[in-house]
């Protein structure tokens, strides 16, 4: 089981280096799911996740943004 969370927490990176920050939220999770105690890389899983949903949200503002000005450069 730590071998799958591991994995798991380790596709999740590159899933942050390639901008697919859906993806390595939902990895981040299942590693956390698998639930092993004292598992060394939970920090580190954790931290990962955060990136990626601190990204996620960013990105979706700037398409918000993007968004709105088109809107107001068409009227």
């Amino acid at each position: 089981m730590e071998r799958k969370a591991t994995l798991l927490t380790n596709r999740a990176e590159c899933y942050l280096r390639t901008h697919n920050f859906s993806k390595a939220i939902a990895d981040c999770e299942a590693a956390i799911a698998v639930g092993i105690p004292d598992w060394p890389k939970l920090e580190k899983t954790a931290s990962r996740m955060a990136i990626a949903q601190e990204k996620l949200g960013a990105e979706k503002n700037e398409k918000a943004k993007l968004a709105e000005g088109r809107r107001v450069a068409q009227a």
